[in-house]
């Protein structure tokens, strides 16, 4: 879905298994229940995951979300876990190469 172009997956409710996919790969999912009487094909959704909130840019609506782990926003910030791997890795060498110098 990522590589379509797709930037977020928003629906009233997900699996656990298809959450974790999601955001191992860095594409958020967003809980919004009843967001399928909000939003209309072709509407632009604005989508704030650190603010917690979703927005219709054509009609309005906005709704607060349920807030995501700090963990999980670490994830889709960094594109997916294998982005936030190579990362805290790189850093893990940068922060030993510095005390051994």
């Amino acid at each position: 879905m990522k590589e379509a172009g797709i930037g977020a997956v928003v629906a009233p409710s997900f699996g656990r298994l298809f959450t974790r996919n999601c955001i191992n790969v860095g594409l958020p999912v967003v809980v919004s229940p009843g967001i399928g009487e909000q939003v209309e094909q072709g509407d632009e959704i604005e989508i704030d995951l650190a603010r917690s909130y979703i927005r219709n840019l054509r009609s309005g609506y906005e709704a607060r979300l349920p807030p995501m782990a700090p963990e999980s926003l670490k994830l889709i910030e960094d594109g997916g876990i294998a982005n936030y791997t190579r990362r805290v890795l790189e850093e893990r060498r940068k922060a030993s190469g510095a005390k051994g110098e």
